[in-house]
């Protein structure tokens, strides 16, 4: 799926860690969180990947990575920008 309209807002890691355990948002469906840095901005990207409580997960990416056709498919993100 190719989506040019496709803006992303920038988070921090707390931000992101606040949102993915609280009720407002659902329980863990954010994934890599652990794998980054605290002081970097971060995208969220739509994964094809569903959690029964959740719904649609997300997977966290420094902002400034530029990710290639096999990130998008190891990652399995369903929305190219």
């Amino acid at each position: 799926m190719q989506s040019a309209m496709y803006n992303h807002k920038l988070f921090d890691k707390s931000t992101l860690l606040r949102m993915n355990n609280d009720a407002k948002y659902g329980y863990n469906w954010i994934t890599n969180l652990q794998n980054v840095r605290e002081n970097e901005k971060l995208k969220l990207y739509p994964t094809g990947a569903f959690g029964f409580m959740t719904g649609r997960i997300y997977i966290a990416l420094p902002a400034k990575q530029v990710l290639t056709e096999e990130e998008y498919v190891l990652h399995n993100i369903i929305i190219r920008v």
